[in-house]
């Protein structure tokens, strides 16, 4: 309680989030692929990437899930944001595309994270943070910027998930002889 009849509450990151990756020769097959190719969990590292390589496309997007059931009944969710520290980064393309976007995830299964997750993330942009503005090693937040409601679920679980601007955009990353978005969490 905050005193002024509000609240605040903080909730951490289920053990079984992480990154379902893609990787092509085409940048159309990588990114709109029904399923991804790797998973990887939290405990191990959470990243997110967009990187070519020559012909070759990598991109891993990273997915967090919070149980949101102990909100009251009834709450206003007014504000929400996503704290993150990340222990490396990297942008090598600088272009308008070189951020961190959170969405809403439509993942089915909040306990369990398959390369079926890899295409579960919907058009409910939650916020971004550029890739200039991310510090290592310190907390990092993306203020939800959409409607808090759209965005957090009161009556169970929160599901969001994390692209880099090229892959929110389906932009192609240049230039050729390598172009990274990456981070490390």
């Amino acid at each position: 309680d905050n005193g002024d009849g509000t609240c605040t509450a903080e909730f951490l990151p289920h053990s079984s989030d992480g990154h379902v990756g893609k990787s092509d020769g085409t940048w159309a097959i990588a990114h709109d692929a029904p399923i991804g190719d790797t998973v990887g969990y939290i405990q191990d590292q959470l990243f997110v990437q967009s990187v070519r390589e020559g012909s070759s496309f990598y991109i891993n997007r990273g997915f967090f899930t919070f149980n949101t059931d102990s909100l009251p009944d009834g709450a206003q969710i007014i504000s929400a944001d996503l704290s993150f520290v990340p222990i490396y980064q990297e942008s090598t393309d600088n272009d308008i595309e070189d951020y961190l976007g959170v969405f809403k995830s439509t993942r089915e299964d909040p306990l369990s994270l398959t390369i079926a997750d890899y295409n579960k993330c919907s058009s409910v942009d939650g916020g971004r943070i550029d890739f200039t503005q991310i510090l290592t090693h310190n907390r990092n937040t993306i203020f939800i910027n959409s409607p808090a409601n759209e965005i957090i679920n009161p009556l169970g679980w929160t599901m969001l998930c994390l692209r880099t601007g090229n892959d929110d955009q389906n932009i192609v990353p240049m230039p050729l002889n390598g172009a990274t978005d990456l981070i490390l969490i």
